[in-house]
């Protein structure tokens, strides 16, 4: 990981404290067992795909469209480019502490940053997604009321 800046956590100007240090490590152990719970369901994902093409081929289901095909695939996609981005996270956190770092744990932080904007990006997306089912939700319930 030689095409990182080296720069030395414990230096005079440093403001991390040993006690946020282990906070921090603490927090790395976090975010690398959400990480591996995160491969793990998306390994569920994967198989419950698989399975549903096995169960399609051998004739004991419809078949689902293409566009399901594809829905699945863009979401196991940006969940693994998730997951490898908040893996990364906690590795680059621990490379930072443990070997005194700072530019490791910059890198970990950053990647903490993007993994958390593209959450909250997504977030935003489904909620206004789920508010404009809502809104025509009430509108037909209103229209067809109106009928009667």
């Amino acid at each position: 990981m030689d095409f990182l800046q080296k720069n030395d956590l414990l230096e005079e100007t440093s403001i991390i404290s040993e006690t946020s240090k282990g906070h921090l490590a603490t927090l790395a152990q976090w975010i690398n067992i959400a990480a591996i719970v995160s491969f793990v369901g998306l390994g569920l994902s994967v198989l419950q795909l698989v399975l549903q093409f096995v169960k399609h081929s051998s004739g004991y289901s419809s078949s689902p469209s293409v566009v399901d095909n594809i829905g699945q695939f863009v979401i196991i996609g940006i969940t693994l480019l998730l997951n490898i981005t908040l893996f990364n996270a906690a590795k680059f956190i621990k490379f930072g502490i443990d070997g005194s770092e700072q530019s490791y744990f910059n890198v970990g932080i950053r990647n903490l940053k993007t993994y958390f904007k593209i959450i909250g990006i997504i977030v935003i997306i489904l909620l206004v997604i789920f508010m404009i089912t809502l809104i025509i939700g009430i509108i037909s319930v209103s229209i067809g009321n109106g009928f009667r």
